[in-house]
């Protein structure tokens, strides 16, 4: 039944791009969530779980004196038992995001990341759906974004991913919707940036602002344009997963599901779907 059902979702959801809930903005640390949905409970019933709660963490997490500064209380399940989401340091370079769902007798991680907590969907005291924002660590140049749906079991399911690098340049303004655009020439380049560069070094080992190249037939959406100096007009695009996709410096063989690849292509060779 569950595997039925992550079909219906990935169907349904995973290739809605342009939906409202899932407009672009650009990956920066600067844009993540507030916790405005979330509960200040008193400092004696805080002090009171965090014996607890410390249970759920590694060595070096349970042991922060400061840990209850970076624990968040709301209700996930509709139990009206206040559960928790650690968002702060891992003990590593990169940050750690985690679930834990208070079961009374204690607390049981739900769901953790490595990453930081960008969206968080919460509808009659139950989770929805949230989006995390992986920006990299060390020498990684990959950025993801990464939206699950949960169930009413609190399963969790991914829509999509997203990934650019950390040297894309990002669109000023966007279309008010995106367009949906075929491919109509073969071995088509995605940028990181809205100018022909196959010359400088980008990266310690990458030459060419060349982050994926894509064959005839892939589709994709654009989301917003802008014009070179030579009057080319570039579309910064989102394309669906397929298997018309060759050089990607942005899809890994580790990656478990499909990821949508974001940047610049020119629109010359970009027919509108309509």
């Amino acid at each position: 039944m569950r595997f039925l059902l992550l079909i219906l979702v990935f169907g349904l959801l995973s290739f809605n791009i342009g939906d409202d809930s899932e407009k672009l903005r650009p990956f920066s640390d600067a844009d993540i969530y507030d916790w405005y949905d979330c509960i200040h409970p008193s400092n004696d019933y805080v002090q009171k779980e965090l014996s607890k709660i410390r249970k759920c963490f590694n060595e070096y997490v349970a042991n922060i004196d400061t840990l209850d500064k970076s624990l968040h209380f709301i209700d996930l399940n509709n139990d009206k038992r206040l559960d928790v989401i650690y968002a702060g340091t891992s003990g590593s370079a990169a940050d750690f995001v985690v679930f834990l769902i208070n079961n009374k007798n204690g607390y049981k991680v739900l769901y953790e990341d490595y990453t930081n907590l960008r969206e968080l969907k919460i509808e009659n005291n139950r989770l929805v759906y949230y989006t995390i924002l992986d920006l990299g660590c060390c020498a990684e140049y990959r950025r993801l974004e990464t939206k699950y749906w949960i169930d009413k079991d609190l399963n969790r399911f991914q829509i999509y991913t997203r990934a650019t690098t950390n040297y894309t340049e990002f669109p000023n303004t966007y279309f008010d919707k995106p367009i949906k655009f075929v491919v109509t020439n073969d071995i088509y380049k995605m940028r990181s940036s809205p100018i022909v560069d196959d010359t400088s070094r980008i990266t310690y080992d990458t030459i060419s602002n060349v982050t994926s190249t894509y064959l005839k037939s892939s589709i994709g959406y654009a989301w917003a344009e802008k014009k070179d100096n030579t009057g080319r007009v570039w579309w910064f695009v989102e394309m669906e997963p397929c298997n018309n996709q060759i050089n990607s410096k942005l899809n890994y063989t580790a990656d478990l599901l499909p990821i949508r690849n974001l940047g610049w292509m020119s629109s010359k060779y970009l027919n509108e779907i309509k």
